[in-house]
């Protein structure tokens, strides 16, 4: 069983507690304290979920199936599939640096459904190529904002 020395060692101090109150918001909305959403993650003491919530520490990736079915099922985002996406995209992602969800994970949290999830897997850029200067890297980088461009389009049009 986990214990709060283990989250501690996680530590980042780059998170933002002002996006993660909307993870406080959700869990105190559904009337659920700390000590129980410690207890779902296998946890016996609320401290490591209450330093998530502050930004003093993140939890570790192993967590990161638990967390999916937190947010789902405990936290009611099933309901709310473009909410779900987004909070794993705010938080996961760019608070705790835990990487975007797989079209698996995508297709279980909602099954039968379209993919939700934008594929952006194509924006990873290249090193720089010295050997034939910056023109190769300046073309590549303008097709992927002209790609990008057309997902943003796609996305406001939904």
């Amino acid at each position: 069983m986990p214990t709060l020395n283990e989250d501690i060692k996680y530590i980042d101090l780059k998170c933002d507690p002002q996006k993660l109150e909307f993870l406080v918001d959700l869990r105190k909305k559904v009337g659920l304290s700390q000590s129980e959403a410690a207890r779902f993650f296998g946890m016996t003491d609320y401290g490591s979920v209450a330093a998530w919530e502050l930004g003093k520490s993140k939890p570790l990736p192993t967590r990161r199936q638990r967390f999916i079915v937190y947010l789902l099922d405990k936290l009611l985002l099933r309901r709310s599939p473009d909410r779900f996406f987004s909070v794993w995209a705010e938080i996961m992602v760019g608070e705790w640096g835990w990487s975007p969800l797989s079209d698996e994970e995508s297709q279980n949290a909602f099954p039968g459904q379209k993919a939700l999830a934008p594929d952006l897997s194509w924006l990873e850029l290249p090193f720089a190529d010295h050997a034939n200067g910056h023109d190769n890297d300046l073309a590549h980088l303008t097709q992927l904002l002209a790609e990008l461009q057309s997902v943003v389009y796609r996305l406001l049009d939904k």
